[in-house]
């Protein structure tokens, strides 16, 4: 369950939104996109997260139809953190679901159970 102890927005003393801090007990947690991206087979993004905190994190995409029905997910490798601020980064290649093609996408940040991530910054860059 997502609650005040597992996602924590930090501002600054104006107000302004200036990191996420999530901590899943159980299961993990994906924070994805609001908006989906008119992404389709092909089609290659980067995309990179500074983070800070302890466990682990996994940077990848949501795939829908044309009807924004969910199709599947893909996911990077999972990224270890430091406890310092780390960088990482994944690309990827947009790929078609079984039997339906994709578009769009919801890109996305896994963050692993016992994990406790604060996000500092996300970018996505069509390559």
């Amino acid at each position: 369950a997502v609650d005040r102890e597992t996602v924590v927005v930090n501002t600054n003393e104006k107000g302004i939104v200036t990191s996420h801090v999530f901590s899943p007990v159980k299961g993990g947690f994906i924070f994805f996109s609001g908006k989906a991206l008119k992404f389709q087979k092909g089609d290659s993004f980067e995309m990179t997260c500074k983070v800070k905190g302890t466990g682990s994190v996994t940077l990848g995409y949501i795939g829908y139809n044309g009807k924004n029905v969910y199709l599947f997910s893909k996911r990077s490798e999972v990224f270890k953190l430091t406890g310092k601020v780390d960088t990482f980064k994944a690309s990827f290649d947009v790929v078609d679901g079984k039997d339906y093609p994709v578009s769009p996408i919801r890109p996305f940040l896994g963050v692993g159970e016992g994990s406790k991530v604060e996000v500092l910054e996300i970018t996505m860059e069509e390559e």
